[in-house]
């Protein structure tokens, strides 16, 4: 049995906004692998891009980093000239330390921000969970749960969707120039696949130019997107990333245009 067209649209965007929200609360991690910045800094308060663009990130938030964040996707399934499908709003929790022990990533997604699809603003939405450690060469291991007690519109047919991620940061030195790359792999069910049945692969790569500009390449297990993200402020942790959308027009749809603006920060600082 498929998954309807909207429920995979509505699933993205809760998705989507989760990622981004998420995406200034992990940056510790990606500092410390690139390499190019030093982790003694990690008292400033720095942007950066993100590294998924529609899947999972095996690194997660730490204790008292929260993120904020407005997903929208551009669909153009439904006539010539396409047009914005909804958008949806999110808040990213982090719980916990990762770093020596698990943390606990909590996120809630709000979607229907523009009442196209005849909810309003907080009628439909769901949460999500995620466990995560760091491991020993800048890299992370994470389980993860998405759709979890969904409401309004996000109450549909489909479940919870489960899934295990791994992710790993390769510091790269090009032409005498130092880069990173942010490598991220993972398995889940039902929001991952393109039938409710069985579980199906995911994973991305993310080509950091420096710690503000990223070139996003991922594949959601049932999307292919493509994307760039920037920090447009060095000592602002607000990131925007726009791009391409089912590239393989999956399901029925044709390729969108997505976007998402995050702003988050380490309130454990002042503990």
């Amino acid at each position: 049995m498929q998954i309807t067209i909207r429920a995979s649209l509505f699933a993205a965007l809760l998705l989507g906004v989760s990622l981004n929200a998420a995406a200034q609360t992990q940056s510790a991690s990606y500092a410390t692998a690139s390499g190019s910045y030093a982790y003694g800094e990690q008292q400033q308060t720095y942007g950066y891009a993100g590294s998924t663009f529609g899947s999972p990130l095996a690194f997660g938030a730490s204790g008292g980093a929260v993120g904020v964040g407005v997903f929208a996707l551009r669909d153009g399934s439904r006539n010539g000239n396409g047009h914005f499908d909804d958008g949806s709003a999110g808040i990213t929790l982090g719980l916990g330390d990762p770093s020596r022990y698990v943390g606990l990533e909590t996120s809630v997604g709000l979607s229907s921000l523009t009442g196209h699809n005849g909810d309003g603003f907080g009628k439909a939405g769901s949460f999500a969970f995620k466990l995560h450690t760091e491991l020993p060469g800048s890299a992370s291991f994470a389980l993860g749960v998405i759709d979890v007690a969904p409401w309004g519109a996000a109450d549909g047919p489909n479940s919870a969707s489960v899934y295990v991620a791994a992710a790993k940061v390769f510091p790269l030195t090009l032409f005498g120039s130092r880069y990173a790359l942010v490598g991220n792999v993972g398995i889940g069910d039902n929001q991952f696949t393109h039938s409710t049945r069985g579980s199906s692969p995911f994973g991305s790569l993310a080509f950091f130019f420096r710690r503000q500009v990223s070139l996003i390449v991922d594949d959601s297990g049932r999307f292919l997107n493509a994307g760039v993200s920037v920090a447009p402020f060095e000592h602002v942790p607000l990131s925007f990333t726009l791009g391409a959308f089912n590239l393989g027009r999956e399901e029925g749809l044709k390729t969108g245009i997505a976007g998402s603006v995050g702003f988050g920060y380490d309130l454990s600082r002042f503990w």
